[in-house]
């Protein structure tokens, strides 16, 4: 018998299942990290053209503003992933947020 056998009851995960888990976990975990930092590019970039279009047309971009609230709150899907508070992955894992 294994451990993995030796430790399975009914209904449970056994201690290759849990390994699995967590690794994938960790990889999607970085993968996260990452676009986490390339929405955070993208956030400064949409400021600046924001304020550039306000500036030049004295009104807000509307598409800029809906697509700015949608990565709000996929950033906050990420955040929750990231710190164990949900265990819901986020796109592109899942579909992306509408404002």
């Amino acid at each position: 018998m294994t451990d993995s056998q030796a430790e399975a009851s009914p209904g449970s995960e056994t201690r290759t299942q849990r390994r699995d888990r967590l690794v994938a976990r960790i990889g999607l975990s970085i993968l996260y990290v990452v676009a986490f930092g390339i929405a955070q590019w993208l956030l400064t970039m949409l400021t600046v053209v924001q304020v550039i279009h306000l500036a030049v047309s004295g009104r807000e971009n509307e598409h800029i503003q809906g697509f700015g609230r949608s990565l709000a709150i996929w950033l906050a899907e990420v955040t929750g992933y990231l710190t164990g508070a949900t265990a819901r992955r986020p796109f592109p894992l899942s579909a992306w947020p509408k404002p």
